[in-house]
């Protein structure tokens, strides 16, 4: 937006014959790559810091598990990373259009790494198969309230 009000000011100032040639289009571009990247980044030291998170998931014993619980032992500390590391930074995000890409972004990484790590903890049991589908349903609910984590404790996430 602001490229867009620079460029029109540069062509109100510019002589008529050289107005055409005015084009802040190529700046905008790059600042909205620098910030698509700056976001991937952030999303990314999420990641990392769920390294252990995952390694603890593939190594549980699916298949030698013989009652469902509430929760397996890694949803609590992966909801709690995500909450702490994505509160921190979506404070530093100013911009509700970052936020909500940073949001967007986080929830997506996490789901594909989710599904990624399922596929990697064979073999699993039916009893082991029911606790994950607990599992899901924990992390689901916890993503869903990623874009407020910041927000009042009675803001609801957005539907989208």
């Amino acid at each position: 937006m602001t490229c867009n009000q620079l460029e029109e000011k540069i062509r109100s100032r510019t002589d008529e014959e050289l107005r055409g040639d005015v084009d802040l289009q190529s700046q905008a571009d790059s600042f909205m790559g620098i910030a698509s990247t700056a976001i991937r980044m952030l999303v990314k030291r999420v990641e990392t810091e769920l390294d252990h998170v995952w390694r603890e998931m593939r190594n549980f014993p699916w298949s030698k598990l013989e009652t469902v619980v509430d929760q397996s032992s890694y949803v609590p500390e992966l909801l709690r990373v995500i909450r702490a590391s994505g509160a921190e930074i979506l404070n530093c995000l100013h911009k509700p259009q970052y936020a909500r890409a940073f949001a967007d972004q986080l929830v997506d990484a996490i789901a594909t790494a989710y599904c990624i790590n399922i596929f990697q903890c064979k073999p699993v049991s039916e009893v082991g198969a029911e606790q994950m589908l607990l599992d899901s349903y924990a992390l689901k609910k916890g993503l869903m309230e990623v874009p407020v984590l910041n927000a009042e404790a009675a803001t609801q996430p957005p539907a989208a």
